[in-house]
């Protein structure tokens, strides 16, 4: 007798992505800024986690435009 698990697949609504985007545009601006022009008035620690927070915002944005442009509107 063979027990399979079911398994239970979640995607994320338009509205849970496009929260996802907005929160992910102020975190690449404010990392920008804290690596670039503002980096000496900056604390070491922001300075150490800027770059990092630009990258995954970066990483964000662009998972999210891949996904969103395999859904096409069938309400046509």
């Amino acid at each position: 007798m063979g027990f399979r698990k079911a398994t239970v697949e979640k995607t994320l609504s338009f509205v849970e992505v496009r929260m996802v985007i907005w929160a992910a545009i102020p975190i690449l601006v404010l990392s920008v800024l804290a690596s670039g022009p503002f980096r000496d008035s900056m604390p070491a620690f922001i300075e150490t986690l800027a770059p990092l927070a630009a990258v995954l915002s970066l990483f964000v944005l662009v998972c999210s435009v891949e996904a969103g442009g395999g859904q096409r509107d069938s309400r046509q």
